[in-house]
């Protein structure tokens, strides 16, 4: 019985042990995991800084903003949306929208656009479509994100705030 009970406490110290090793491996995933997420809107922030002091994006007109906004929507799948407005109030951003299976839309409002804004889907492999999918009335200056913008004199985070992206009231994002 004494052989049996030592056995006993060897395996359950053993046991213990290895579950406190899986259990700090899934702490160190999980830890990498949120701190990847977390990283991903300021390095596309620096991207679009540097593509700025590179001249390759306008910092006035939005237009020449679709291609990178696309491209960045796959290099940072972990972003809902990224968005760029200007101070004379034209913006375009590239979001997706749904649940399990979202779909991504370009838009798009340039001065020249009387505060009418124009979606455009964007299909998987990043074409985006040339008729909008959808317009409506949009000012940027009053957007959480913009204000925070404005306010902190550059690109920055905004207080949290919700948004429902599309036609579905089910879903909504949460922006900062």
């Amino acid at each position: 019985a004494i052989i049996l009970m030592v056995t006993s406490n060897a395996a359950r110290q053993s046991a213990r042990a290895q579950a406190f090793d899986e259990l700090a491996q899934i702490q160190a995933t999980v830890t990498d995991r949120v701190n990847a997420l977390l990283a991903a809107p300021m390095r596309a922030v620096s991207l679009n800084r540097d593509l700025l002091a590179q001249g390759k994006l306008d910092p006035v007109d939005p237009r020449p903003w679709r291609d990178a906004l696309v491209a960045e929507s796959h290099a940072f799948p972990m972003l809902s949306a990224i968005t760029w407005g200007t101070e004379t109030g034209s913006a375009t951003w590239l979001a997706r929208y749904g649940g399990d299976q979202p779909k991504r839309f370009y838009a798009i409002l340039t001065l020249d656009d009387n505060g009418v804004m124009r979606e455009y889907a964007v299909t998987p492999e990043g074409q985006v479509g040339d008729t909008p999918s959808s317009t409506f009335a949009f000012d940027p200056k009053g957007r959480p994100w913009y204000v925070a913008a404005v306010e902190a004199g550059g690109p920055a985070w905004s207080e949290p705030y919700t948004w429902a992206g599309d036609t579905n009231a089910a879903v909504v994002t949460i922006g900062l």
